[in-house]
């Protein structure tokens, strides 16, 4: 615990607060030691971290802010308040509780994590942003214009719209397809979350839960999801090209897929991302028989760009059943890691 003993606070409390030493302790009694607020402390007049203190024992605050209702000045231009019951004049602001034991002398104990379980109700979330949604709709078609998908698409992936943010949400799920947390995008294309989310997959909510003799696409992220939507394939998307491995696990495991395409960005995270979630499906018990690497061509970054520029359902088919350009490198790539 931080002591306040600076050459302002020591005017302001003992040789310049004689008045507040009377009114809180009567004369000749000696005042205790002030300690500075921090951030798990917080000044109980104004709610500040820093600059004010309060007293070892809890009576008194030297505010650096508020005047309101204050016992008198001090002399640093800060402000004397009385917490509690102290015989003295009081505080008329009220001010938040200081028992004893809050403010002690000596070092403070060392704070840990809380064990605690999540008390947002994620679906319940999603759900409600979803309505939230209706009453932006024209700009949820202008979202859709911008990044080229349709409208339609972003409905599968449940587009919600969370106004504290004034950001796009898009749920994400574990491989069960229960909702974990919620991925924001501000109209400038920033991506965020919602606090306490947790790390998960895009699943739309029109990719049947049996895919036996089906093939799934991966993509990285809502909008590459989107865009294969588009398309007309069962596509699943990745928070990014780095995780959300074992929940693709989890999810190939349960909807059974018979043929895997990991559609990729062209870069190096891309195409590592790519090979390491190809060996982790390729060695899970029943997983995929088949496993296919789709890149864009150079000229484009990722597969909205590419569906932008052309890209039709038949083409991606053809690819994702073959080994044929622009993806024989990826492909041939991704058999030599898996073997």
């Amino acid at each position: 615990m931080t002591l306040a003993t600076n050459s302002y606070q020591r005017q302001a409390v003992r040789r310049g607060g004689s008045g507040f030493g009377r009114a809180a302790y009567g004369r000749g009694e000696e005042l205790p030691p002030m300690i500075r607020v921090t951030r798990e402390r917080p000044c109980p007049i104004c709610g500040a971290p820093k600059w004010c203190s309060v007293s070892a024992d809890g009576k008194v605050c030297h505010c650096m802010r508020e005047p309101k209702g204050r016992l008198k000045a001090a002399n640093d231009d800060g402000h004397v308040h009385l917490l509690g019951s102290t015989g003295g004049r009081q505080s008329q602001r009220p001010s938040r509780p200081y028992g004893s034991q809050t403010w002690t002398i000596g070092k403070p104990e060392r704070r840990r994590p809380v064990a605690s379980e999540d008390s947002t109700n994620w679906p319940e979330l999603a759900s409600h942003l979803q309505c939230e949604r209706m009453k932006v709709a024209g700009a949820a078609a202008d979202l859709a214009t911008r990044l080229g998908v349709s409208l339609q698409s972003l409905d599968w992936l449940r587009l919600g719209w969370y106004a504290k943010s004034c950001a796009w949400a898009f749920p994400m799920a574990y491989g069960d397809g229960e909702v974990c947390g919620i991925r924001l995008r501000k109209p400038s294309g920033r991506k965020l979350a919602i606090k306490g989310s947790k790390s998960g997959l895009f699943i739309p909510t029109n990719v049947p839960g049996d895919l036996r003799g089906q093939a799934l696409y991966i993509a990285e992220g809502p909008s590459d999801t989107a865009a294969l939507l588009d398309l007309g394939v069962a596509a699943i998307g990745r928070p990014d090209c780095q995780h959300g491995n074992d929940e693709l696990q989890r999810l190939v495991q349960e909807r059974r897929p018979a043929h895997v395409v990991i559609v990729a960005d062209g870069d190096r995270p891309g195409q590592d991302g790519a090979l390491a979630l190809a060996n982790s499906l390729k060695h899970m018990p029943f997983g995929p028989a088949t496993f296919a690497i789709v890149t864009p061509p150079d000229d484009f970054k990722d597969v909205r760009d590419w569906k932008q520029g052309g890209l039709t359902a038949e083409q991606l088919r053809r690819l994702a059943g073959s080994e044929t350009e622009p993806n024989h490198d990826s492909a041939a790539a991704m058999e030599v890691a898996c073997e």
